[in-house]
């Protein structure tokens, strides 16, 4: 069956487990212990480990960091990005690009109605890194699905912000950063656009001393 490309759908995706998450009764909690977080072992969870500590922590007030079991978040590994993916050539990609590990992490306001994601992935050369933003972005333009349409990003050298036509409270930007790319994804009533390309700014800014 044909996914939806991830970044535009994650938002959607994760809200039920964030509603139910809210709801404090055991069948919240049964709907949040339902969801796995992903288990990296060894040079991926040692890389993952490493990729957690530059994500950006400022996020603007009101904004509350979910447990990893929110929306399968945390780490990924080769299975699980291929899994966000979601093209039946996701895994071959991912290893021909030079794929080492990713992190995601999930920020929504208390009322749930806004969401951040942001998604950090390491390759073995800045090529590689390359080549895969250029696959994800060529996915959500082509979806017929997200339709989504591209915005300028002029404060960060090379970036990409996309829109989605479907979603038009959902943007995205993303970048690659040597060997690393990095995508953000908000969910606002309003100012969506404008937030991603703040925050990807600040992703950038971590990214630049490691």
């Amino acid at each position: 069956m044909k996914r939806r490309s991830l970044r535009f759908a994650a938002l959607a995706l994760v809200l039920p487990a964030i509603s139910s998450c809210s709801g404090g009764g055991s069948s919240a909690k049964q709907s949040a212990a339902s969801i796995p977080a992903t288990v990296t072992t060894g040079a991926a969870a040692n890389a993952a480990a490493r990729l957690a500590t530059l994500l950006i922590t400022d996020l603007p007030a009101g904004y509350i960091q979910q447990p990893d079991n929110v929306g399968d978040t945390g780490p990924s590994d080769l299975a699980k990005a291929a899994r966000d993916d979601g093209k039946p050539d996701a895994a071959n990609a991912l290893t021909a690009d030079g794929f080492l590990a990713g992190y995601q992490r999930l920020w929504a306001t208390a009322d749930r109605s806004q969401r951040i994601i942001v998604y950090l992935y390491k390759f073995q050369t800045s090529a590689g890194a390359s080549a895969y933003e250029k696959r994800g972005i060529a996915n959500d333009e082509n979806d017929p699905e997200s339709r989504a349409v591209a915005f300028p990003v002029s404060s960060i050298p090379g970036a990409t912000g996309l829109a989605s036509a479907q979603r038009p409270t959902v943007a995205l930007v993303v970048f690659a950063k040597g060997s690393y790319v990095v995508q953000v994804v908000t969910s606002t009533p309003t100012g969506s656009r404008s937030l991603a390309e703040q925050l990807a700014g600040r992703q950038y800014g971590r990214l630049s001393g490691s």
